[in-house]
């Protein structure tokens, strides 16, 4: 293929959008011969008709179908970054896809529907599977607009983040456990019979890796790959969990667990909001960074970080 003139694609975007040239020279504020000499020119360039004439339209070939799916969006993002579009929440249609763990859809998840039901009806929010392995080519192929995630220091320079919390770690168990109501010392910890969050079913995590590197080892008595069952493990059965606060955060503010700081220092991480630098001055973008920052602050005001996690 010969250099490609990025002109082409934006006349190709306005064609396929119109389904029709004459409607397309209108948006373009071009004439018809202009865009019929564009079309010409794409063929040449693309290796293909590219259009066909139908009825007083045309039809795409499934080549343009396919490139169009390719591109449109991103062609989308071109013309948002240079000339932002005013972003009304309640009456433009806006669909968000973000990366998100399913503890963080248990986090923000639901208050972040709250506020979109009470002023943001034009918003769909679609939450997307990722892993660390995959989070930076998925911002950067369009793939997602958002990742909620720890930020890496190595990460592409076009990729942006704003903090949102650190996340510590807690011990945690029913209040009828007999190690709750009490310090709970490195002995004890070790004796117990842990419960796991594991995506893979693996016994092995960052509590266990910490230990090893101490020559001592625990029993993962049970695991499990959903957050959101741990709480009702625990209150019914006699077992612990290490895990992040905000994984248990709401049953400990009530009283129905008993939450402490582990007996081994693991280390605090960040959590942040990523996106693509395309979209650093996307009104509709903006706004979701704002509402997922004002969320964040409430549930920090709602659910202070337990002292004894952050006692030395």
């Amino acid at each position: 293929m010969k250099q490609l003139d990025l002109n082409l694609l934006v006349i190709f975007d306005a064609i396929m959008r119109e389904g029709s040239v004459s409607r397309a020279a209108s948006v373009l504020a071009m004439t018809q011969p202009a865009v019929s000499n564009a079309i010409s020119r794409m063929r040449v360039s693309f290796g293909d008709p590219v259009f066909v004439k139908e009825g007083r339209g045309v039809v795409a070939t499934p080549f343009a179908q396919s490139l169009w799916q390719q591109t449109r969006k991103h062609l989308q993002s071109l013309k948002d970054a240079v000339d932002p579009q005013p972003f009304d929440p309640v009456s433009t249609r806006q669909e968000f896809r973000i990366g998100v763990s399913d503890l963080t859809v248990d986090i923000y998840w639901s208050k972040l529907r709250h506020k979109i039901e009470q002023g943001a009806a034009g918003v769909d929010v679609l939450a997307v599977p990722f892993t660390l392995a995959t989070m930076e080519n998925m911002l950067l192929n369009a793939e997602v607009d958002f990742v909620i995630s720890q930020a890496s220091p190595t990460m592409a320079p076009q990729l942006r983040h704003m903090h949102l919390f650190d996340s510590y770690y807690a011990c945690t168990m029913g209040n009828h456990h007999p190690l709750a109501h009490k310090p709970l010392l490195l002995e004890d910890f070790i004796k117990a019979d842990h419960l796991m969050v594991s995506l893979s079913g693996d016994r092995q995590g960052i509590v266990d890796c910490m230990l090893s590197d101490l020559g001592l080892e625990r029993r993962v008595a049970m695991t499990t790959n959903h957050f959101s069952v741990v709480p009702k493990l625990l209150r019914e059965n006699n077992l612990i969990a290490t895990l992040p606060f905000g994984a248990i955060f709401e049953y400990t503010s009530c009283g129905e667990l008993w939450v402490t700081k582990p007996p081994i220092d693991i280390p605090i991480k960040p959590v942040s909001l990523i996106w693509h630098e395309r979209n650093e001055r996307n009104p509709a973008h903006r706004w979701l960074r704002e509402a997922i920052a004002d969320i964040t602050q409430k549930l920090k005001d709602e659910n202070p970080l337990p002292k004894c996690l952050l006692a030395g």
